[in-house]
Parts: C-alpha cells; structure tokens; sequence
C-alpha cells in the first residue's frame, strides 16, 4: 500500500521508521546468506525486499502474506541454508500507518505476529529460547581473597537458567578494574576455573549465560587498591560512593576519592587486560561476552564530557572521546569474533557522580560503530531506572537507525512497556534486573501470568543464601 503525501516527508518519524525496516530486512539476509555461504548474498537481499515492498517510495511491507508469496519466501530463505523461523519479526512485518495516526506514540503493525518475550530470538551467535534476559546484577558474594565464583553462586545462576539469556553481574578485567567488596574477577586461573563451574551447571540446566567484562574506574576506594586511588579518564573531584568492607566485616558506603587519570601510555596495557580477559572467559565456558560500557564505570568515563577532560587524542572531539572505548570493543572482538561481543551503554545517565546529560550523541556515534562492527548486540541501559530522564521515543527510532542489529533494552520495564517497546521494534529482548533477583523463574510466570515475589531490597548486596538462592520458585 502506499502511504499517503503527507507522510513523504523523509525527515518524517514514521518514514525514517519505514525506510529503516527496509533497511534491516536486507542487511539482516545479506549478512545471513554470507555466514551460509550463499554465492550471491547481495542479490538475495534484494530479490527478498522486492517480494515485500510496492513502487512507492515509501511503501511498507504490509505483513499480510498471501500463501504463495510466504510459500516463495520460506523456499527461497531455505535453499540457502538460512533459518526463516528465527527471522527477527521486525524485519517481516512493517508499519501500517492510517491518516491521523498520533505519531508521536509507536506506530501499530500489521500483520504478521509481532514479538513477545516468550518467543525465540536469533543472535548471532545462537538462538535464545525467550526474550527475557537476566540484566547484570553486582551481588557482592565472591569468596574472599581471591575474589573466586563459588558454589553459591553456582545455584544462583543455574536458578534462573530459564532466561533467554544470562548476563553475569560486572566482572572485573583486573585487580585495578575492582571497586566493591566481594564481585568477582575473570583475571585469575581459580576465578576463571570458578566461573566454569557455574558455565556448566547453567548449560546443563539448558541456558545461555554471558560474562560482562568490567572495569569501574574511578568507583572505588583505596581500600581496595593497597592506599592507592582509583583510576579514570581525567583526575576530577565528583561525588560517588563506593561498598567496602567495613573493620566488623560487614559492607560500608564510602566516597570514592578524587580518581588518578590515566597516562595515555597507559591504556594500552588495559586494553590489553580486556584482551586477557575476554580469552579467560572462553576457557570459562561463556557463551558469549558483554563489555560494560555503562552506568558511570570507566568506559563511560572516557566517552562523557562530565568526567572526561583530556587534552590528548582521548578527549575533547566526539571521535576522541570514543576512541578508547572502541579500541577495547577492537581487542574483544580480536580475542573472539563479534558475534560473541556484546556491548552495554547507558547515555544520557546520572549515576556515581556522572552527569551525561549531553550523552545522546555519544550513544548514537557508539551505536553507529558498534553495528560497523557487527556486533552480536547492543545493550540498551535506560536512564531512568537511576535518576536519568526517561528516554523519548524519536532517540528510540534513531538507535534502532544507527543499528540495525539486535538490541537488548534495561530498565524500569513492566511487561505493559516490554510488549510496547517489542512491537515498535525498537528493540528485540528485554533484560530484568531487580524482578530476576527475586523471580527465579520469572520467563514461566511473565508467560503465564503468574504473581511475582517481592524484593527484599535489604538483602541484595552481600551475604549468604539469604535473599540471594531462597527466593521461592513456581512448583509444577
């Protein structure tokens, strides 16, 4: 159907959307007729787009399918060795947009079922068996000294295997990247052979489970490091606070002092550190990595004007101020491949002293290379779960432009928002965090409807069982 003059507009919302799903139908078959080897992927995605779209310019794939024409879709996507059924349902089923349609709320889509958390989705790497994903949660239970996974957090994790995917509570990269009591590392042999024993249990219990690579930067105390600050782009006063533990060996807050800034000869070795770490986590049995680029840790350090205010080339210009964090994406990437690197970003956030109030930008440039990349995903964590705005929906259409693959959205999700956000195709799973704590099977009761527990927030960071593996499940 074509759409009407008025929504021909090309700087228009609902066009750039439409012109976007285009977009992503091709470049998603292109690129999975190239991994199965298909002679002519380019031509493949073109003779797809053409089933699906009309002569206007600005013509939607309707997603009403008469049978011949699936029939030809299906037979076409098969002969090339590609799995139509995990096809991300934004890329078959487009916009449907009526005159007077309120477009400053998601547009409706026709057609074809659009996606809920309980169906599948097809990440580069894998397929997931839901789109309820565990977001990463710091729980502060690491065996001390050492900072080892243990058995504890063994039956954590395997609890909630029933997520689409796992994303592992921050995981420090080194004994510089720590900043808490208690969270675990990924830069020794026993907390690597730590973490494969949690691997295995969650694979047999049939999940998915990432490591998230972390390094908090200047969110620490000296405490930590032997009398010795922390670590951050520039060496700036800011009011964060930290957990230590205390002389009766339960956790304090403490402020976290004015940060050293990193020399620019530096940062080779940690993005070395990453590099390490990225390779001890596939001895560990990880499905697939997830560099935390987020929440006012050190990568977010470096790319935020608040906390970044260098005068060599890792600051001032955009471009400066991402180059470090890209340049840990590129050794991630080098330890693996980018189907198994995920990345996690939070623009426009206020938490731990940062202010990213400019950070709109930032996220979009960040995107941008991410999906250059080909990233497995992109990790979308929301401001307003920790004092930031709520994001509008036209950043929401400018994400999904600047990448074109899978997208994971966190924060204050209901399953009212999930479905939402779903549908829009603004992103493809929604992660969990604080429903997860206290919901070990939470996939099984969003499914069916089922009550949720309620949080003992009390009980979050730190200790035993207690509030950690004693959340009741569903029986039968």
């Amino acid at each position: 159907m074509n759409i009407g003059t008025e929504f021909r507009d090309p700087s228009h919302p609902a066009v750039r959307q439409a012109r976007s799903h285009k977009d992503q139908l091709h470049g998603y078959v292109r690129r999975q007729a190239e991994r199965a080897g298909a002679s002519e992927p380019e031509v493949l995605a073109e003779q797809l787009v053409v089933l699906h779209t009309g002569a206007a310019d600005c013509t939607l794939l309707t997603g009403h399918y008469p049978d011949s024409v699936r029939a030809v879709v299906e037979a076409l996507l098969t002969a090339h060795g590609i799995d139509w059924t995990d096809l991300p349902v934004r890329h078959w089923a487009a916009v449907h947009i009526p005159k007077n349609t309120d477009h400053s709320r998601p547009m409706p889509v026709g057609g074809m079922p659009m996606p809920n958390l309980t169906h599948r989705l097809a990440l580069p790497a894998f397929t997931t068996r839901n789109r309820v994903f565990m977001a990463p949660l710091t729980r502060m239970r690491a065996a001390q000294p050492g900072d080892v996974p243990t058995d504890l957090m063994r039956e954590y994790y395997t609890q909630r295997a029933g997520a689409g995917l796992i994303v592992t509570e921050g995981t420090q990269i080194s004994p510089e990247g720590k900043g808490y009591h208690a969270t675990p590392g990924i830069h020794s042999e026993e907390q690597a052979a730590g973490w494969r024993r949690i691997t295995d249990a969650v694979h047999e219990a049939g999940g998915r489970i990432a490591l998230q690579l972390w390094h908090v930067g200047r969110i620490t105390h000296p405490a930590v490091h032997g009398g010795e600050p922390g670590v951050s782009a520039s060496a700036l006063p800011f009011n964060g606070t930290t957990r230590i533990q205390g002389p009766d060996g339960n956790l304090i807050s403490v402020d976290a002092p004015t940060p050293r800034a990193l020399a620019t000869d530096e940062l080779p070795c940690v993005v070395d550190d990453y590099h390490r770490a990225t390779l001890n986590a596939r001895a560990a049995g990880f499905d697939m990595v997830e560099i935390h680029g987020a929440n006012g840790y050190l990568l977010q350090q470096f790319m935020s004007t608040s906390s970044n205010h260098r005068e060599d080339e890792y600051g001032g210009s955009l471009d400066n101020r991402a180059r470090f964090p890209l340049e840990v994406v590129d050794a991630v990437v080098d330890a693996w491949d980018p189907a198994h690197v995920g990345m996690r970003i939070s623009p426009m956030i206020k938490a731990r002293g940062l202010d990213d109030s400019d950070g709109l930008e930032m996220g979009l440039h960040i995107a941008g290379e991410l999906n250059r990349r080909e990233l497995g995903y992109l990790h979308l964590a929301e401001p307003d779960w920790d004092g930031g705005p709520e994001l509008d929906d036209d950043f929401r259409i400018k994400l999904r432009e600047a990448y074109d693959g899978v997208i994971i959205a966190a924060g204050n999700y209901t399953p009212d928002k999930s479905a939402r956000i779903l549908r829009a195709g603004w992103a493809d799973a929604i992660a969990f965090g604080r429903l997860f704590i206290a919901n070990p099977d939470l996939p099984r009761r969003l499914a069916d409807g089922s009550p949720l527990n309620e949080l003992r927030p009390e009980v979050i960071s730190g200790g035993d069982a207690t509030g950690y593996t004693d959340y009741p499940s569903l029986i039968g």
